[in-house]
């Protein structure tokens, strides 16, 4: 009765515009409600190995730590905010970066140019006034070109950017080569897939000592950032010891050194100067890792990390919310956005998805993309040289560890969440 009285009392005009907004909030939330439950399942262990605890525990990098720890609804912040850029008018180019090469073996990993290029097609689908440039580095071993040139889409394009293993700080030469970069594309967003960025590897620690001496120690290692702040060094090497003490004028002071085992390697200084970052793999390029953070510095340019270990670009923001048992470097690079995922090719094939389920494209998930058509990339591949970053052996179709029956149920899992 109420309702008809109101509906009465309203202009037709008035109604229908009510009507029409309650429809639109209603769409929204279910859309919200399915990205959300994504968001779940892209760093939920169970959705590559089910209800095996034992086989979780082992497989488990602590990515779900970091997950936790970021904004309420983050996938659908992100996606949001990645819709909205892309679809102003401009016709500025998205970049994307992949290829994670692995020293041990001289190969680059499955993980993360399979998943980039699922992106990239959809991004190419979804927003085709746009160019998609995939930028990897400059090394005999490299499959990013490969798989660009399959696509034969005239707006997915591959750039390299070049490697420079003897290159020293301040990483001049690539610096250079980032902001020649950025300059001549100028682009809307920058998308990182499982690309090493550059961690903290010598860093210095200071302490006040009980007569008021400064106490600096140098370490070689990974330092893992408590939430008070405080730096935890039990996984670290001392490598040496200043002690500054004031003289007696209490103006003056003197530093006596106590050296220890020093280790040489290319170093790239944070901006305090207290810490060290660098390149731990010199067949990665440092020009990537620059460009991307200059992207970030820039409030014109969207950009969005994609990992799973909090070793990659993008993840300097939350990389010190993994346990502390996880001995891996912690990202040094942050972004807007960030989405932690079991593999990086998974959160790709997330973020693809939420795409198209917030441009109503929810049609083109089954035949864009498939489980079979990440399967015939992750083959492609390992064809042409690449392997499973833990399992290291030479033509498994396999990523991550994962059999391809875990990442097909993953896969399952991931489609449910939008198309029940």
């Amino acid at each position: 009765m109420l309702i008809a009285l109101f509906r009465n009392a309203l202009p037709v005009g008035w109604f229908c515009l009510v009507n029409k907004f309650s429809k639109t909030n209603s769409k929204d939330r279910i859309k919200r409600a399915k990205i959300t439950e994504a968001e779940h399942c892209l760093t939920n262990l169970g959705s590559f190995v089910g209800a095996d605890m034992a086989r979780a525990e082992i497989m488990d990098r602590g990515m779900s730590n970091c997950a936790k720890k970021l904004p309420y609804d983050n996938l659908w912040n992100t996606t949001n905010k990645l819709r909205n850029c892309l679809n102003n008018e401009t016709s500025q180019p998205i970049v994307l970066t992949t290829g994670f090469y692995i020293k041990s073996v001289g190969k680059t990993e499955t993980d993360g140019p399979p998943g980039a290029m699922v992106l990239a097609r959809t991004l190419s689908e979804l927003y085709p006034n746009r160019d998609i440039i995939i930028i990897s580095d400059d090394i005999k071993e490299d499959v990013v070109k490969k798989l660009v040139e399959k696509e034969h889409k005239s707006n997915i394009k591959h750039v390299y950017l070049t490697c420079r293993p003897d290159e020293r700080y301040p990483y001049k030469d690539s610096e250079e080569e980032a902001k020649k970069f950025i300059s001549k594309h100028n682009p809307q967003a920058f998308i990182s897939v499982e690309k090493l960025s550059l961690v903290v590897s010598k860093f210095t620690v200071q302490t006040t000592s009980g007569d008021g001496s400064t106490v600096t120690t140098s370490y070689v290692g990974s330092p893992i950032w408590n939430l008070d702040g405080s730096i935890e060094t039990s996984k670290s090497i001392s490598t040496g010891t200043t002690v500054s003490t004031k003289l007696s004028d209490g103006n003056n002071v003197m530093a006596e050194n106590f050296n220890g085992i020093v280790t040489n390697e290319r170093c790239y200084l944070s901006k305090d100067e207290n810490k060290s970052r660098v390149n731990v793999n010199a067949h990665h390029s440092v020009a990537i890792a620059l460009a991307f953070e200059k992207c970030y510095q820039d409030e014109r340019i969207l950009t969005v990390g994609i990992g799973d270990g909090g070793n990659e670009l993008g993840f300097g923001k939350s990389a010190c919310n993994l346990p502390k048992d996880k001995q891996i470097p912690r990202s040094t690079s942050p972004a807007d956005f960030e989405i932690p995922a079991i593999t990086s090719n998974f959160g790709a094939l997330g973020l693809s998805m939420a795409l198209c389920c917030l441009e109503d494209k929810m049609n083109l998930i089954p035949g864009l993309i498939s489980s079979n058509h990440e399967y015939d990339l992750i083959k492609f591949c390992v064809d042409n040289g690449a392997v499973d970053g833990l399992a290291l052996k030479d033509g498994e179709i396999t990523v991550d560890g994962y059999s391809d029956f875990e990442r097909n149920n993953a896969y399952g899992k991931l489609k449910e969440c939008f198309m029940k």
